[in-house]
């Protein structure tokens, strides 16, 4: 894996367009999350968007940790210019860790928030609650669980927002 990141990397140094970077990005690691031909009005926006070199490596870089979800994953193929095949939103506070754990690694990811929302009810809930979640979770267990592995509270308030109760 470790040479495949180094050459993906290095060919990212060589593109020169957005789609080349993304189309490198989804070559690499977001294989269940390719371009469909189905584009929703969201995407259409993110399309036309120049997508940063530094932003495409550090999605490799946190791709490459090995600590990634179908919702995390939909995140950094959002956010690296694709539109996934299926929407895969935040299911449970261990998924709702690894999308916070992409963020914090590519912080440039908030941009593409808006984009994110639009594609599902589920998405557009979590994104809209994103900062009272991380708040609760990052007091109660900690970025990655660092503090310890209880989630009742963070777990509660995911629930619901995801039951559109909050």
């Amino acid at each position: 894996m470790t040479e495949i990141l180094s050459k993906s990397i290095e060919r990212l140094f060589k593109a020169k367009t957005a789609e080349e970077y993304s189309g490198i990005l989804t070559n690499y690691a977001i294989g269940v999350c390719m371009d469909s031909d189905i584009r929703n009005e969201c995407f259409a926006v993110n399309r036309k968007k120049e997508i940063s070199k530094n932003k495409i490596i550090k999605i490799l870089e946190w791709v490459s940790c090995g600590k990634t979800g179908s919702s995390s994953l939909f995140m950094a193929a959002v956010g690296g210019g694709h539109s996934p095949r299926e929407c895969c939103c935040v299911g449970d506070i261990y998924d709702f860790n690894r999308c916070l754990n992409l963020v914090h690694m590519v912080p440039e990811l908030k941009e593409d928030f808006e984009i994110i929302r639009g594609f599902s009810v589920s998405w557009d809930r979590v994104i809209s609650n994103w900062e009272k979640i991380e708040e609760i979770f990052l007091d109660e267990c900690g970025l990655n669980f660092s503090k310890g592995r209880s989630t009742v509270k963070s777990s509660k308030f995911l629930s619901e927002v995801l039951n559109g109760k909050v």
